[in-house]
């Protein structure tokens, strides 16, 4: 039995380990339990899906290095850059300072989305989505 149990926690961390025969039905219910708690709740994104992944890992229907090679897509590293690069533009006032030159002062929504019309399809014309 011991002998099981390491060989079962040693493909944990190779990433050899079969899906159970309950991998599916237990991935699809905790897939839609947080989409309940994204929806249905005032829990944190990163509370509800580190959650769910840390399920899937701890029954051995997804892998640690599956787990893991998730987080090194480029794509996921150069969003938590820019929200970072967004954090500092927000304390440091410069989003407010754009947006007043950007937006003045304008007296009605009409007005507010007639000026910032240009500046997005500018912007827009040459950043990536």
């Amino acid at each position: 039995m011991q002998q099981m149990n390491f060989t079962l926690l040693s493909n944990l961390f190779t990433g050899d380990l079969i899906a159970p025969k309950y991998g599916t039905p237990l991935t699809l219910a905790v897939v839609a339990l947080a989409i309940i708690g994204l929806a249905a709740t005032n829990l944190g994104a990163d509370l509800v899906l580190l959650g769910s992944l840390t399920i899937l890992v701890a029954s051995g229907a997804v892998s640690v290095p599956n787990a893991v090679h998730g987080f090194a897509n480029e794509g996921l590293i150069a969003v938590a850059v820019l929200f970072i690069v967004a954090e500092g533009l927000e304390q440091t006032g410069a989003v407010g300072q754009l947006i007043q030159f950007v937006l003045g002062k304008p007296k009605t929504r009409l007005a507010a989305l007639v000026r910032m019309i240009f500046p997005v399809a500018a912007m827009s014309s040459v950043m990536n989505n």
